[in-house]
């Protein structure tokens, strides 16, 4: 069980990040909307997550959360899940979408 107390500030980590990617953005000195994606690491150490996260480019102040997250991948590097999270943004609006590479795995790009 040493990796149960890990996971708490990992699960900790992805919310926060989940909650940021959700929250709404205005013209007044923020970021607009884009359907573009950002790529960025969750926690630490052997445990953390790599997310692309793609947002529609019509949101309101609450979007709808869509995480995709790939199956098991024992023969091939998975990035069809950035590839759906992209997909979903940009084929409907008030979406924010966050594609998740799961700790053990590689993508393509070394992530």
């Amino acid at each position: 069980m040493p990796t149960r107390p890990r996971l708490l500030p990992l699960s900790a980590a992805l919310l926060s990040l989940l909650i940021g990617s959700c929250q709404s953005q205005t013209d007044s000195g923020r970021k607009t909307p884009t359907a573009t994606g950002s790529d960025q690491w969750v926690g630490t150490g052997a445990q953390r997550l790599h997310t692309e996260t793609y947002r529609s480019p019509q949101r309101s102040a609450h979007p709808t959360l869509l995480v995709v997250l790939h199956g098991d991948a024992p023969f091939t590097k998975p990035d069809y899940q950035y590839r759906l999270a992209q997909q979903l943004a940009q084929a409907n609006a008030d979406v924010v979408a966050v594609g998740l590479l799961r700790p053990g795995y590689t993508d393509p790009q070394g992530h």
